[in-house]
């Protein structure tokens, strides 16, 4: 093995269908008003997942069968990266132009939350409100879903790298 097949193709190709694949996911749990169910949200792990795997798949078909961990480390990590961006891209701009209605579940969210604090005044209550409501309508939320997925996916690259890599030996064979 000679020199070893860059990640980046793989890393935009599954990055890109996982990517708009959670943003399509985000919007039919949205419109369904679903978008705050803990267990339809861990489904779009099973995307992620499956998406590594193909990628790592892939990368081995044309690096001669072979994957060193650190590479589908990266490989995992850029994955999630890219996905993140452009599933948070899209949904900024779904937000912004087309349907605002996640902001008002999640100030329903927050106002759950801090109704159940019995030493909180009503002024307080308010501007929690408006702050929830402000922070919801920025990119902020999707900057934050982008760094929590690039770990997510990192993460997710330690363990299925383990599981996947096929170091090559310094003759260039594996047995």
């Amino acid at each position: 093995m000679d020199k070893e097949t860059s990640i980046k193709p793989f890393a935009f190709k599954y990055g890109a269908i996982t990517g708009v694949f959670a943003f399509g996911y985000s919007v039919l749990l949205t419109s369904l008003g679903k978008s705050q169910d803990a267990f339809l949200q861990y489904l779009s792990v099973l995307v992620v997942l499956t998406a590594t795997v193909f990628a790592y798949r892939e990368f081995k078909e044309h690096n001669e069968g072979f994957l060193k961990y650190r590479t589908g480390v990266k490989l995992g990590t850029l994955l999630g990266f890219i996905s993140a961006t452009i599933s948070a891209f899209f949904n900024y701009l779904y937000i912004q132009f087309i349907d605002d209605s996640i902001i008002d579940q999640a100030v329903e969210v927050a106002s759950k939350a801090i109704e159940g604090n019995p030493q909180i005044t009503d002024e307080q209550y308010e501007q929690s409100i408006e702050i929830v409501r402000w922070v919801a309508g920025t990119p902020i939320p999707q900057l934050i879903n982008i760094l929590f997925m690039t770990f997510f996916g990192f993460l997710l690259a330690l363990v299925i790298s383990h599981f996947m890599k096929n170091e090559p030996t310094e003759d260039g064979y594996n047995f």
